[in-house]
């Protein structure tokens, strides 16, 4: 940011924070200015995955700079991110930018958006009708690397936010507040109350009393303008007004029994943009009959636009790249900081993706792990400013959002873990038997890996190819799955993997069937156990469906051929499919 800039924003700030009583849109005039310099859309993170991060300890209040064993910066600053990206399968989606998303703990859910052109950062865009939203979503299962639709929304999704409750996805937008359940692949609507979820807002916090949705702003008079929506009931409560009066830059983070808060004052507040102290507080004793205690009533420097995130035993602020990342340990009243790498201001700057297992992603291009190391996020080829990022894991996945110029909004979407579909699209074809493998019986029983988790695939004969000497071969495509295993079925496929002998084919039909595919993972391996609905039921394994014809593979514990399975292999494979 230039010198000039700054100074403007300063300026604009300045002018907003002198009245007692700000003009009204004097807020969304000053914030939007920030806003269009930054582009940060917030992707609100569901509490529950914790991190540690490990800080200096001392004595009473203050600050301790985080400095391991005395080493260089640059040298602690040398710590694999997640990554590299892989571009995620296609979703069944058109493009489009705005989107909210949240992981449901084996799933990507992501919703609405817009196809209107983006604005990009620095213009003076109109702002987009609400109307020209979009209501559907798809989901996004990294275990099969396939998607599927969901049902639409009730309403477009407007200048939404989202968040995971435990079992639903709970969407603020323009036309209301709505939860989806991806068990029911269905919608709920749980009110018409309209909370802001401009990007600046602070992200919700779920506890067990329900999620809380602070605001950006607190007046000195009137009611609190935080709110607590009670997901099974779809009520609305107001939580206690605290204890600082006007107030900016709000944010909340919940320990598992209490509500933190930090609350910059009006006199801070139009230096926030390169640090000024804030003030923290914590409700005690409950959301609605608890209290708050004032914990101290000014803070170290933070930025505009901090996120409060809870990891373990202390708050961390988001890493920034002027001040680096802040921790506080409530047990102590210590605050510590890390300084975060310099980075440019390239594509892929994240949302605030909060807290991994290992972890911490507060928004922008900038991680901190749980031994205060800090790590770089890579580039997203294409994608300039992701609508949604979550944590599956230490595996992060973004989708959606502007393209590398902004002319357009997108389906992309990408993953710092492995994209490993269990059923391919199309099985590898054999050079024998018009492709459809080997006829000849295995020469012993294979000693296969238990199962962890298993899904089912059914494939048919889509076409026939011919090659250059006019022979032909089978080509199966997949015509139903994956549909994962029941969790109480996995124990007697098992025992049937653990059954496969050599074939002995006797009396076989030729008329064609298709063929059924279990693939399992068991720790890091792959089997696929092809068996034939049609001829002599042959089974055959492969390690890897869609590069390994079946029954030529010969990996740790596979054996090339054709073997028999026990009886009712097949029927258990086709009631999984239905």
């Amino acid at each position: 940011m230039t010198d000039d800039l700054r100074e403007n924003e300063r300026a604009a700030l300045r002018s907003y924070a002198a009245p007692a009583e700000a003009p009204v849109g004097g807020t969304r005039r000053v914030l939007d200015a920030l806003h269009r310099r930054r582009r940060r859309r917030t992707a609100f993170a569901a509490a529950g995955v914790t991190a540690a991060l490990v800080i200096g300890v001392g004595v009473g209040a203050g600050l301790v700079r985080g400095q391991r064993d005395g080493a260089d910066p640059a040298e602690r600053h040398e710590v694999g991110a997640p990554g590299p990206w892989t571009e995620l399968p296609q979703a069944p989606l058109e493009p489009r930018h705005e989107s909210v998303g949240v992981w449901t703990g084996s799933e990507l859910l992501v919703a609405g958006g817009t196809t209107a052109r983006p604005c990009p950062p620095g213009a003076d865009c109109a702002a987009t009708a609400p109307s020209s939203y979009l209501r559907d979503g798809a989901a996004y299962d990294p275990a099969t690397a396939r998607w599927r639709a969901i049902a639409e929304a009730p309403a477009p999704l407007a200048r939404a936010g989202a968040v995971w409750s435990g079992t639903e996805m709970i969407v603020t937008a323009w036309a209301g507040v709505f939860a989806y359940d991806p068990v029911a692949d269905s919608w709920r609507t749980l009110g018409s109350q309209r909370l802001s979820t401009e990007p600046y807002e602070p992200a919700p916090a779920v506890t067990p009393e329900g999620i809380v949705f602070a605001s950006y702003e607190q007046r000195a008079k009137g009611d609190s303008p935080d709110r607590v929506l009670d997901p099974a009931s779809g009520t609305w409560t107001r939580l206690p007004h605290d204890p600082f009066g006007e107030s900016y830059d709000r944010s909340v983070a919940w320990d598992g029994e209490r509500l933190w808060l930090l609350s910059m004052g009006v006199e801070h507040h139009f230096d926030a943009v390169d640090g000024a102290p804030s003030r923290l507080a914590v409700l005690e004793g409950g959301l609605m009959d608890g209290t708050w205690r004032i914990v101290e009533e000014e803070t170290v420097d933070v930025e505009q636009g901090q996120q409060l995130v809870w990891s373990e035993r202390r708050l961390v602020l988001s890493p920034r790249h002027r001040l680096g990342a802040l921790t506080y340990d409530p047990k102590v009243g210590i605050w510590s900081h890390f300084d975060v790498p310099e980075v440019s201001q390239a594509s892929c700057a994240l949302p605030a993706v909060g807290v991994s297992d290992r972890w911490i992603a507060g928004g922008g291009r900038v991680l901190v792990d749980a031994d205060g190391e800090s790590a770089v996020v890579d580039d997203c080829p294409g994608l300039a400013d992701p609508d949604v990022a979550v944590w599956a894991g230490d595996d992060l996945l973004v989708w959606g959002g502007p393209n590398a110029d902004w002319s357009a909004g997108t389906a992309l979407g990408y993953t710092t873990g492995a994209v490993d579909p269990v059923c391919p699209e199309t099985l590898a074809r054999s050079d024998e038997n018009q492709g459809l493998g080997t006829g000849d019986p295995a020469a012993e029983a294979p000693s296969l890996p238990e199962p962890d988790e298993a899904w089912v695939c059914r494939y048919t004969v889509a076409d026939r190819s011919e090659s250059n000497d006019g022979e032909s071969s089978l080509e199966w495509h997949l015509d139903a799955g994956p549909h994962p295993v029941p969790g109480g079925a996995v124990p007697g496929l098992a025992a049937d993997v653990r059954d496969l002998r050599p074939s002995n084919p006797d009396g076989c039909d030729d008329d064609l069937g298709p063929t059924y595919l279990l693939a399992y993972r068991s720790g890091d391996r792959t089997v696929g156990v092809l068996a034939d609905d049609f001829g002599c039921d042959w089974v055959r394994l492969t390690d890897d469906p869609a590069t390994v014809p079946a029954g030529e593979s010969d990996a740790d514990g596979l054996v090339p051929g054709v073997l028999t399975a026990p009886p009712g292999l097949l029927d258990r494979l086709r009631a999984v499919l239905r």
